[in-house]
């Protein structure tokens, strides 16, 4: 292709993807670069601003006969299946459990190295692959007349990769919310006369929190589950202090390479012993994290912290998260909470988990029945009233003791207001029977 003088072609998407967004002022400004390649990062780093454009092509629905042996299956009960295409132009696979006449809608956002019908469906018994309706977060959902739609991010499960072949992968984070907002967009087209609630998971609660903040009109509603809004807790630690500074320098020329170590559940092996042996996951503890995604990752919660950002947030808001999470930092739920401009929010800690808040018996099916409530609560609007930074607080506070005591202490005061006496001005000063008996004390010594 010609190109004048004066005119400088963009990079292609390949290389573009070279560089990253916070690294290009750096290397503007620690480079003495010639005048045209200098004006080639600038309009890189400019490209890099775009978001992604909503994709309006229709979801694609499987025909029964071309789905996978496990999801064809009559334990898993899949109402449907089938793919979408993104703004890149991957395939995004979708699932969904359906009921005839749902009350609302809840559209799920998996974690890292998950997928979403290994996050949904359940495992019977405990340490068998996750094939199963049966004690799941589908059933009890369809039981309360909620359908259930989640989709598998790109690079994860049975969805298409920005590199093929590469799992576990993404080039840009915010890339994964444009893909579930997109999906959010279908649901909603599909019935729009009911209320969409997005529910997301640990790396799937940062992407559900970003699509209410940059696309407030998908959802009725936010839920999140443990969700990586902040990695303080985990970038304090030794090792992690050396590397970070230089992750996003790496990701430059290494992002596909697994470098970030991760984390084993240990408190719930069977849930553990699940992840490791499905065929569609990148099982954490097992599997090392790949520079890019833990660049972006790192970034992305960065931003989160910027006045302004999770303040977008205008839509009703609860969040669960474990106290001694340390895979996501508590932090992040406190964070959202308190910065979510809505009245109807709500933290909610929970004792005794890991970090799996969809798996981790008996905690997650508490969860579960709690997150439905919440939602069913709201088809018709937020509950500004029994929802607000109040009663947030009070979710983390002990309970205090009722003051029936002090009621019924009450009583005596009563019926020593027929002694009271009346003053000048019309006001009555009430005696108690002690001080009667006190002055009848006095007169008898005196006598």
């Amino acid at each position: 292709m010609k190109r004048s003088s004066r005119t400088i072609a963009l990079a292609p998407p390949v290389a573009r993807d070279i560089f990253n967004r916070s690294l290009c002022s750096t290397f503007l400004s620690a480079f003495p670069f010639p005048s045209r390649p200098r004006v080639i990062l600038i309009s890189l780093r400019a490209s890099l601003r775009v978001r992604a454009r909503r994709v309006t092509a229709p979801m694609n629905v499987y025909p029964k006969k071309k789905w996978e042996p496990e999801l064809r299956a009559a334990c898993a009960r899949v109402s449907r299946t089938g793919d979408f295409t993104n703004d890149a132009g991957l395939k995004l696979r979708w699932y969904s459990w359906e009921v005839p006449r749902p009350k609302c809608i809840v559209v799920f956002a998996h974690g890292l190295g998950v997928h979403g019908s290994f996050e949904m469906l359940a495992s019977v018994p405990p340490g068998t692959p996750r094939l199963h309706y049966e004690t799941s977060w589908p059933e009890r959902m369809n039981k309360s007349d909620v359908s259930l739609f989640c989709l598998d991010h790109q690079g994860h499960g049975r969805s298409e990769s920005a590199v093929a072949g590469e799992r576990c992968y993404f080039h840009r984070l915010d890339h994964l919310v444009d893909d579930f907002a997109t999906f959010c967009g279908h649901v909603r087209e599909e019935r729009p006369d009911v209320p969409v609630f997005i529910v997301g998971t640990s790396l799937g609660g940062y992407v559900a929190t970003k699509t209410a903040m940059e696309y407030p009109t998908s959802a009725n509603g936010l839920v999140t589950l443990a969700p990586m809004l902040s990695l303080d807790r985990l970038s304090k630690r030794p090792l992690n202090r050396v590397l970070l500074p230089f992750t996003t320098l790496l990701s430059m020329f290494i992002p596909r390479v697994p470098l970030a170590k991760t984390m084993k559940n240990t408190k719930f092996p069977m849930t553990q012993k699940e992840v490791e042996e499905d065929p569609y996951t990148w099982a954490s503890g097992v599997r090392y994290t790949r520079v890019r995604v833990a660049a972006e990752a790192y970034l992305s919660t960065l931003r989160l912290k910027k006045p302004g950002e999770l303040e977008k947030i205008t839509m009703p808001v609860i969040s669960f998260h474990g106290r001694e999470d340390e895979m996501t930092d508590p932090k992040s739920s406190e964070m959202l909470v308190e910065r979510a401009n809505t009245s109807d929010k709500r933290l909610e800690w929970v004792d005794d988990v890991f970090h799996d808040l969809c798996h981790e018996r008996p905690t997650s099916d508490h969860i579960c029945d709690e997150v439905i409530a919440w939602c069913l609560e709201r088809v018709g609007g937020p509950k500004s009233a029994r929802s607000g930074a109040k009663r947030a607080r009070d979710s983390a506070a002990p309970a205090k003791p009722a003051k029936k005591p002090a009621a019924k202490a009450k009583k005596p005061a009563a019926k020593a207001k027929s002694t009271a006496k009346t003053t000048a001005k019309g006001k009555s000063t009430k005696t108690t029977t002690k001080t009667t008996a006190k002055k009848t004390t006095r007169s008898k010594s005196r006598r």
